[in-house]
């Protein structure tokens, strides 16, 4: 299917996709560790499934691949059965739907890891995978892709990405799954996703997977104010809850009867259903949805440039920061040719604490730096989750690498209104997404405001006609310095006369005085009457306190709103250094303890206890999982060497041995966990994932762990955790065992006999407590 024909027919009615795979499966009793291998060993059940959906009156049915991408098939030992396990799923889908009226949509999901720097896959691999799965699904006849359950920006972008560089031409439904709140796991929010997923190139935007309508409801709300886009929604059957020795889906169909109407109200042109939902659910979305048309729109939505986890919305007025500019600065320039990007990140942290939205991001001499320097400096800058970033690069090439790698919605600095400059940076609008400064110049500088207007309008006329539309672009004036005879009158002129047509400015404020003596009056001056006369944004030196009265007293007085920063989580304390992986001020912090106490008293008594205020912050949602990361790696070779020589290994916290149970080979958390404990003192030993009852008594038997930590991600693999420990007891291995997981509970974990941690934060809790206790 085309993708136009795709859009006229989404305006026409309102879509069902289908319903859960996995937990019907485990229902069945075919839960395995990879339900996508039912496709060759039980071919049957999985088109029972499906014939049921398509008979509840799917109008698309997804393909039997949610797995079945090269990496994730790699870590299940199946790499062998890629092409036959997605060739299957599209013939059983086919069969499936037979004479029906249905789509069949090939599904694709995560493969199985962070990407860098948060996780160890390689954003090119992750792209590759994507591409991999998805031209063998096109070449087999599917009509669109549903892409769901990803829970990484990085990821998200990888893969629209790879999807795209093999199927241009076919739907694309996108889709992220946020908690309740509205923030995944690796700490993006579902607005930063909306803004990045409005310009990426996907056919329809949303949401699935871990919560159910009622509170998705909420998270579609908080899409709509960063795209336009149509939207797709599966929510699961509520939460689990435990039922025997099972976790079930206790929410029946009636309980998405009340949020249909809003959805189809929020533009909402998909509804299906994810985890516990059955052809029931399929039924009752069909029949409430039936003659309904989804109230799309074509209205403006929020412009905002966005980090991973930072969003800055662009009205009232933008703050840019401008020192990560090694220009004049041999040393600095020096120091990121050798790939140092410490001082680029001190930077970074600097200015967000003296109130910048986003920051100027400038190399320096770029015949100099190789294209790794860019791909290096993103990530730097996206592992201590800085603001966003306007990237600031002349050579399309490292523009196009540092967009690439970049984790949000950035600001592309600049183009200049040539043919080739235009269409190489529109290309990676077009790619990456993001917004863009658009210089009012052509080869050379106008002769006069007009003449400026006239070339601003033809590039902006350019870039609308490939889908970059004005509320994308901020239009820089380019300012000269009064010290060369150049009066500002022309400039103030045209911010207003592209005010009046609804464009948003830029500038940078520095170059109106340079050479001058007087400067910051100089600046204030300009900037009061430039904000005046409607200057949406400004690059500036953010230290300057005067300036940011100045922007403020103006917005002021023109009934501009200044918005109001949000609590800042900057810290001066170990803590703070952690958070913002300050190794030389962590390690200074440490030193000035040891003057004072024993080493092994400073991991205990200070260390430990800023991990301790980390980990409270984490649970309290004040910070966010790249924080939570960064500290732990930060702190843990300092814990090593306060410890080194000591008898009690790592601080005398104890010994962990972690492991994911048999059938599941999600070891995300895991690694996260692990981390942590070892970012709080403890020393640790991962023994790896999908591993039986038996070779988990085997390890514990050889390593003597003081406490074991089982984690179990999929509602098909918990029993494992039972399985284990009941194992464990009979070998009289009777060492405290700890278990958690997307799929784990307090109350099934403890009718386990084991102690639940909800998260990382209880994790270092409750290992410290058992191990006291011991």
């Amino acid at each position: 299917m085309k993708r136009a024909e795709f859009a006229e027919l989404i305006k026409s009615r309102v879509l069902t996709l289908d319903g859960a795979y996995g937990t019907e499966f485990f229902k069945s009793g075919y839960g395995g560790h990879c339900t996508d291998e039912l496709n060759l060993s039980k071919p049957d059940v999985v088109l029972s499934l499906q014939k049921k959906y398509v008979q509840a009156g799917a109008d698309i049915l997804l393909t039997n691949s949610f797995n079945a991408n090269p990496m994730k098939l790699k870590k299940l030992g199946l790499q062998g059965s890629f092409e036959q396990i997605n060739r299957q799923a599209v013939q059983i889908g086919r069969q499936a739907i037979g004479a029906k009226n249905c789509l069949l949509f090939g599904n694709l999901s995560s493969c199985g890891d962070y990407i860098q720097p948060i996780g160890d896959a390689d954003f090119e691999q992750v792209v590759q995978s994507f591409a991999a799965q998805a031209e063998l699904l096109a070449d087999l006849g599917v009509s669109g892709f549903v892409l769901e359950t990803i829970s990484d920006l990085a990821e998200f972008k990888a893969a629209v990405v790879g999807i795209r560089s093999v199927c241009p031409d076919l739907p694309l439904v996108a889709k992220m799954t946020f908690e309740a709140d509205g923030v995944c796991t690796t700490g993006s929010k579902a607005d930063i996703f909306a803004a990045l997923a409005q310009d990426l190139d996907v056919d329809v935007v949303g949401l699935n997977c871990s919560t159910g309508p009622a509170q998705m409801v909420e998270n579609v709300r908080r899409l709509k104010r960063f795209t336009n886009k149509p939207l797709s929604v599966e929510p699961n059957a509520g939460e689990p809850v435990l039922q025997g020795n099972d976790l079930v889906y206790l929410d029946g169909p009636e309980s998405f009867a009340p949020y249909i109407a809003d959805f189809v109200d929020l533009g909402v042109a998909i509804i299906g259903g994810c985890c516990g939902t059955d052809a029931r659910h399929i039924a009752m979305i069909k029949q409430l949805t039936a003659g309904k048309k989804p109230k799309l729109t074509d209205e403006n939505v929020v412009q905002a440039l966005t980090s991973r986890c930072s969003l800055a919305e662009v009205e009232p007025f933008l703050k840019i920061a401008e020192r990560i500019n090694p220009a004049g600065n041999e040393n600095f320039q020096k120091e990121i040719s050798a790939f140092n990007f410490e001082r680029v990140k001190k930077l970074s942290l600097s200015q967000a604490r003296e109130g910048a939205d986003v920051l100027d991001v400038n190399l320096g001499i770029e015949k100099i730096l190789q294209k790794e320097h860019f791909r290096e400096a993103m990530l730097a800058l996206d592992k201590i989750n800085s603001l966003p970033i306007s990237i600031d690069v002349q050579a399309s090439k490292n523009m196009e690498v540092a967009a690439r790698y970049y984790v949000g919605r950035p600001l592309l600095n600049s183009i200049r209104v040539t043919p080739k400059s235009l269409e190489n940076k529109a290309a990676i609008l077009q790619r990456y997404g993001g917004m863009v400064v658009l210089l009012a110049m052509d080869k050379k500088f106008p002769k006069s405001v007009d003449e400026a207007l006239q070339i601003v309008e033809q590039g902006v006329e350019f870039l609308a006609e490939r889908g970059i539309d004005s509320g994308r672009v901020l239009v820089d004036p380019l300012l000269n310095s009064i010290a060369t005879g150049s009066l500002p009158e022309n400039s103030l002129r045209l911010i207003k006369k592209l005010h009046e047509r609804g464009l948003k400015t830029t500038c940078g404020l520095s170059n109106i005085s340079f050479g001058m003596p007087g400067r910051g009056a100089i600046e204030s001056a300009f900037l009061a009457q430039a904000v005046g006369n409607g200057l949406s944004s400004v690059i500036m030196e953010v230290a300057k306190n005067e300036l940011q009265d100045v922007i403020v007293g103006s917005l002021y007085l023109q009934g501009r709103k200044p918005a109001v920063s949000g609590e800042s989580q900057t810290r001066d304390d170990l803590t703070g250094a952690l958070l913002h992986g300050d190794e030389a001020l962590a390690d200074k912090m440490v030193e000035d303890a040891l003057q004072q106490m024993s080493a092994l008293e400073v991991a205990q008594n200070v260390l430990a206890q800023a991990m301790r205020e980390i980990g409270r912050l984490f649970a309290q949602k004040k910070i966010y999982l790249p924080e939570l990361m960064l500290a732990s790696q930060t702190a843990e070779p300092l814990f090593s060497r306060l410890t080194e020589g000591n008898e009690q290994k790592s601080t005398g916290q104890g010994k962990l041995m972690l492991a994911t149970v048999k059938g599941d080979i999600h070891s995300i958390g895991k690694q996260i966990i692990g981390t942590i404990l070892k970012g709080a003192g403890f020393e640790v030993i991962d023994i790896g994932q999908d591993l039986s009852k038996e070779t988990i008594a085997e390890k514990v038997r050889e390593h003597r762990p003081d406490v074991l930590g089982l984690s179990a991600m999929m509602t098909t693999t918990v029993g494992q955790v039972e399985a284990t420990k009941k194992y464990l007891h009979e070998q009289g291995l009777d060492c405290p065992v700890i278990a958690g997981g997307a799929s784990m509970n307090r109350e099934l974990a403890e009718s386990y006999g084991c102690h639940y941690c909800k998260d990382a934060s209880d994790v270092v809790e409750a290992c410290r407590q058992l191990i006291s206790y011991n």
